[in-house]
């Protein structure tokens, strides 16, 4: 593939999506681009520039569907759902008493295929108080137009419910080709297309009013920081006072969107814009496994500490590789990618053997869309520790995604088997408060 040409198309989609395609992705633009000159019957060149990025033509649309990222699935980052229905909805049902007629208005950006917005749809049904008395509206958008007319169709296949079978069982019904969503949760949900990069696109007309959730998860990480920080920004305008915003556990988080009032729920990380618009930083300190939860007040106070600084390592943190990894796993929560890496590495140069190393060398890894270099970083953790059925877990489903079925299958495996008698209660190592019921239920659904 030509190299300057790619170059070209690489410098339109950015300043167009905000998409940037570093060295760990360019394999995938590449392959973008080269199926998309064969589809049109063309080769690289003038002309063919000028068809393959003029905008809203349907090459287009077909090169922005062959280089977007895909990948979700039904209750994806369940436990930032829970945190919601535990945390901020409350708080939204106590600002809408007493206002009549009683709606609620989420949105789901960067939809894909649509399971986030139909999981919003499912959980809205399940807990709203009185549901007859709300107006729920659910929009799901997305710049792919092929991923939203599979988003409109409700069909989905065994993947897509990987974390989600008592989900699957109760909402959806076999047809030809998978299982669709039922009648009553697609009548929920409408889908546009919407550039998040778009100056000019700041809600969704079918939204019909400033939002009360945004769940905009795994999208800016493919964007340029600069990219991010406008999004961020139009995100805050779209919703409304007392609005929350969810976005993925590795994007960027506190210079990015600083105007928000961050609640740290265990472990968890929500945005609220304010009711009086001066920021504030919350912690709701629940133990996993408690079901008594308050119901917070819609304006949060009193301020206390937001995640935690890190200080310029000291000679005698430089001397010590696990303090080291403590200050890159705090950059890492910080959004400060860069940093995070630098002071990683600088803790595996004095101890090799430093598993949780490589470990977070695969989440930042992961966050740049460098999948091989997950894989890699996660297999010498998994060398180090081949008794730990997390990281066979985590490095099964990164070969999985891949498209290597068959070393994800071996690992995921041995991941079930180092399960073997633990109750599926117990909460095992790692960032992500992964069960044991939840590891090998995955498991076990992508095995069989």
């Amino acid at each position: 593939m030509d190299r300057v040409f790619v170059d070209r198309v690489r410098t339109h989609l950015e300043s167009r999506t905000g998409l940037v395609f570093p060295d760990g992705r360019r394999a995938l633009l590449e392959r973008a681009v080269a199926t998309a000159l064969e589809e049109m019957g063309l080769s690289a060149g003038t002309a063919a520039l000028g068809i393959l990025t003029q905008p809203g033509g349907a090459a287009w649309h077909r090169l922005l569907t062959l280089a977007t990222v895909g990948e979700t699935y039904f209750f994806r980052h369940r436990e930032q759902l829970d945190a919601f229905r535990r945390i901020a909805l409350p708080a939204l049902l106590d600002a809408r008493r007493g206002i009549e007629p009683l709606v609620l208005r989420a949105w789901s950006a960067g939809c894909s295929s649509g399971e986030e917005a139909y999981s919003l749809a499912m959980l809205l049904e399940d807990v709203l108080p009185e549901r007859a008395r709300w107006q729920v509206r659910v929009v799901g958008t997305d710049i792919d137009t092929e991923a939203l007319e599979r988003a409109r169709a409700g069909v989905y296949g065994r993947w897509a419910f990987r974390t989600a079978p008592a989900e699957r069982a109760r909402w959806f019904r076999p047809v030809p080709g998978g299982e669709r969503i039922e009648e009553r949760i697609r009548d929920l949900v409408a889908f546009e297309r919407h550039n998040l990069a778009d100056p000019e696109a700041v809600l969704p007309g079918a939204l019909g009013g400033p939002a009360d959730l945004v769940v905009c998860r795994n999208v800016t990480i493919y964007m340029s920081p600069e990219a991010t920080r406008a999004v961020a920004a139009r995100l805050y305008d779209a919703l409304a006072p007392g609005g929350w915003l969810l976005v993925g556990p590795v994007e960027p988080s506190t210079e990015t969107y600083e105007r928000f009032v961050p609640h740290h729920v265990d472990g968890i990380t929500l945005y609220q814009r304010p009711l009086d618009e001066r920021p504030r930083h919350v912690s709701h300190p629940i133990a996993r496994g408690t079901t008594s939860v308050p119901v917070p007040s819609p304006v949060v106070t009193p301020p206390v500490a937001g995640p935690r600084p890190v200080a310029p390592a000291s000679r005698a943190a430089i001397a010590d590789p696990r303090t080291l990894l403590d200050e890159a796993r705090a950059l890492a929560d910080a959004g400060r990618l860069d940093e995070a890496l630098a002071r990683c590495q600088l803790a595996l140069a004095r101890d090799r053997r430093l598993a949780g190393g490589y470990t977070l060398l695969a989440v930042i890894a992961e966050a740049r869309g460098d999948l091989e270099g997950a894989c890699h970083a996660v297999g010498r953790a998994a060398y180090l520790e081949p008794g730990d059925p997390v990281t066979q877990f985590r490095l099964g489903l990164l070969e999985w995604r891949r498209g290597r079925t068959t070393k994800a299958r071996g690992r995921l495996r041995a991941a079930v088997a180092l399960l073997d008698g633990l109750p599926d209660e117990r909460l095992l190592d790692g960032p992500d408060g992964l069960t044991v019921a939840r590891v090998r239920t995955v498991a076990t659904t992508l095995l069989v």
